[in-house]
């Protein structure tokens, strides 16, 4: 029994990885491959930026004659990435599973099912790791083979220790939503917080206090050695030193043998547990009865509200929309310092500044998985007396309702901080605004063309659904195409015409894909199963 789980979660790994759904005995190749090529991507761009920072580490540290410290330094990081990246997918796998009252009514030993979910947390963590141990491992200079053989296997013992915390976390947030109400919220905020912290921390250590850490090794060394356990983690991978590197194994798979324990003991109370928050109470109030349309867009905006998987995957960009325009405010007299040391890259700064808010519109994806994600209830639409393509419009119309208000916003801030003249400035509002529309209509259409009903979980439609690779892969060609149009022109001198052609072209774009949608999308969605 304990074989048939782990095979089913390894072809759940899979498919997280490749998009290839479980419930089909074969998938196209293009799409395999394609999924494989965008995961190599992002996989590849988390490498680079890791290497970047361990090649300036390990030079100047292996200068010093710190080299444990590079290794501990480099333990800290793989520690925080698989932490801050699996809490909830171990909450979300633990105990939030939609099969486990299934399996746990079937003659499964419970140990098997929480082993068998164990292993594939463990799996997505050493992948995870390998984002920053092949950097790492590329930059770090070893003093003989046993410091070889010490860095493979805290390799392998550091994501025993990441998945014990994380999925102790993962328990901790699982009994916190049981009373509270609104569970996609608070899954969302901490998230984010998680989210935040994490990448304000990277991005405070590792470049701008970067030349402190190479400047100051000694001091950090001196402070860090008083850590014992980072000390004999170093000096383990740094020297091959074989007792430090039993005391570290010890330590880190010990915490993951009582989680498993605690895990074990408590598995069948929380993953069967019922919500105990207060119940909302009736009060009599006037009903108001709203148009189709309304009740369409009030629709999806009650299904972004109730999953945060999608209101994260789907909707970050617009998080990292809003954060830009404050870094954008707060950081203005920098910006501009700079580039006013390059004259010859000033003409440049406002059309970047604009192609940067549609490389943020890319990424925002609510209408690539929106119609999959209708899954088993989407008979209910179409059983209506509405046209299909109210139904698609309304799906837009959510997004463009949480996009649209922040592209004005941004647009807003990049000319208050460049202060274009006065046809760039109403262009830098057009632009951004007609590329999400743009976008919004391309991943409708997407869906359409390659919807998903046969989806296990959620996760399967909003990170690996067909609909939503083709939309980034068709966003990041359009980003290309406009953002090469408006740079180009600038490089040339004429940042003003890059920008109305750029324009034209979005605005062209969108109208021809409302038409399309209003000639063809009610047929395609009411022929939809």
């Amino acid at each position: 029994m304990l074989k048939t789980l782990l095979r089913i979660r390894l072809a759940s790994l899979s498919s997280y990885f490749t998009g290839i759904s479980r419930a089909k005995k074969k998938a196209s190749t293009g799409k395999t491959v394609g999924f494989i090529l965008l995961s190599v991507y992002i996989f590849g761009v988390f490498g680079f930026l890791f290497y970047t920072s361990f090649h300036a580490m390990g030079n100047a540290y292996h200068t010093l004659g710190l080299d444990w410290l590079y290794f501990a330094m480099f333990a800290l990081s793989d520690f925080a990435l698989m932490f801050v990246f699996s809490i909830f997918t171990a909450k979300a796998q633990l105990f939030e599973a939609r099969d486990n009252e299934l399996l746990l009514s079937m003659p499964v030993p419970p140990r098997y099912i929480l082993t068998s979910r164990l292993l594939l947390l463990i799996g997505i963590n050493l992948i995870f790791e390998a984002c920053v141990a092949i950097p790492a491992a590329i930059c770090g200079y070893f003093s003989n083979p046993l410091g070889i053989f010490a860095f493979v296997v805290l390799c392998l013992a550091i994501p025993l220790f990441s998945t014990a915390l994380s999925s102790l976390m993962g328990w901790i947030i699982a009994k916190i939503n049981v009373h509270v109400r609104h569970k996609s919220l608070v899954t969302v905020l901490l998230s984010l917080l998680f989210l935040g912290a994490y990448f304000y921390v990277y991005y405070a250590f590792f470049y701008q206090g970067l030349t402190d850490i190479l400047l100051n090794g000694q001091l950090i060394a001196d402070h860090l050695s008083a850590v014992t356990l980072l000390f004999w983690l170093g000096s383990a991978m740094a020297n091959g030193n074989l007792l430090y590197l039993l005391l570290c194994t010890v330590i880190l798979v010990v915490p993951f043998l009582v989680v498993c324990w605690i895990l074990s003991v408590t598995f069948i109370r929380t993953a069967t547990e019922r919500s105990h928050a207060a119940k909302i109470r009736y009060e009599e109030k006037t009903l108001h009865v709203s148009s189709a349309s309304g009740a369409l867009v009030d629709k999806e905006f009650r299904h972004l509200a109730s999953s945060s998987i999608y209101m994260l995957n789907a909707g970050l960009g617009l998080l990292f929309l809003l954060g830009g325009c404050v870094a954008l405010l707060l950081e203005k007299g920098k910006i501009l310092s700079l580039f006013s040391l390059q004259p010859d890259m000033a003409d440049l700064l406002f059309p970047g500044l604009v192609v940067c808010i549609l490389l943020m519109h890319s990424t925002v994806t609510f209408t690539a998985p929106s119609i999959s994600l209708e899954g088993q209830s989407l008979w209910i639409c179409q059983s209506l007396p509405l046209d299909g393509f109210q139904v698609l419009w309304a799906k837009i119309k959510m997004q463009l309702t949480l996009q649209l208000p922040l592209s004005l916003l941004a647009s807003i801030c990049v000319i208050v901080t460049m202060r274009p003249g006065v046809v760039e400035a109403v262009l830098a509002l057009i632009l951004p605004a007609a590329f999400a529309v743009m976008m919004a209509e391309i991943g409708i259409i997407c869906n359409l063309k390659h919807p998903n009903f046969t989806w296990m979980s959620e996760t399967q439609v909003v990170k690996q659904g067909v609909s939503l690779l083709l939309s980034m892969l068709i966003g990041f060609v359009l980003l290309l195409l406009l953002g090469g149009i408006c740079i180009l022109s600038a490089l040339k001198g004429f940042a003003l015409a890059g920008l109305l052609l750029a324009t034209i072209l979005s605005a062209v774009g969108s109208i021809c894909l409302y038409q399309w949608l209003r000639k063809r999308g009610s047929a395609l969605y009411a022929a939809l199963s």
